[in-house]
């Protein structure tokens, strides 16, 4: 199983409260099962679910930072005697995520976090279906990296785009027509949302 991690940080600016992200694309082999979750559509995030502890300096918003978000897209598959067989996840990683203790129970916080993590989903699900739609002759993990970082790419521009236009915590109508946006994207996607994909081959 290849992990491709993306880390969002969350910027609590001195005159006003905004939200801007910046990723660090990762690619290991190492399981963290234990502090991974899966998307769900009927578990949310809760605030538990941020284990990880907010550093006492991280980069020139270090003193600004009010919580970061990790997640992952794991992916991995196989061939039998039909075609291939392709898992796709979107994960949240409970160690790379955190709050500052202030807005530790910051409910219109943790519901920012979670889109983010719904529109990562999206894209999982967008990744799934140009798969099936393709219906490669033949498949590696070179194919699949190349795919998935080219799909990293992507959701940094959509990430980006939400926070600057839903990235103040005071901006309510913002946030809201963006959770219209993001349930109408994973509504429209519902037929990808199984992590196991296959296709048959000649």
């Amino acid at each position: 199983m290849k992990y491709l991690i993306s880390i969002s940080m969350f910027v609590l600016y001195v005159q006003c409260i905004s939200m801007g992200s910046f990723f660090l694309p990762e690619k290991v082999e190492i399981e963290e099962s234990d502090s991974l979750i899966s998307w769900s559509n009927s578990e949310k995030l809760t605030f538990d679910d941020f284990k990880g502890i907010p550093p006492t300096k991280f980069g020139a918003d270090s003193l600004h930072t009010l919580a970061m978000t990790g997640t992952a897209f794991a992916y991995d598959y196989w061939s039998n005697e039909d075609g291939y067989v392709v898992n796709l996840e979107c994960l949240f990683n409970r160690k790379r995520s955190w709050f500052r203790p202030m807005y530790r129970f910051s409910k219109r916080v943790l519901n920012h976090e979670q889109r983010h993590f719904d529109l990562a989903e999206v894209f999982v699900r967008k990744a799934r279906k140009g798969l099936l739609d393709k219906k490669l002759e033949y498949l590696d993990y070179k194919i699949l990296d190349s795919i998935m970082f080219s799909l990293d790419k992507e959701l940094k521009v959509m990430q980006k785009k939400y926070d600057a236009e839903a990235g103040f915590l005071e901006n309510v109508q913002m946030q809201s027509l963006w959770d219209l946006r993001i349930d109408s994207l994973l509504n429209a996607s519902k037929k990808y949302d199984n992590i196991h994909i296959s296709w048959e081959t000649e």
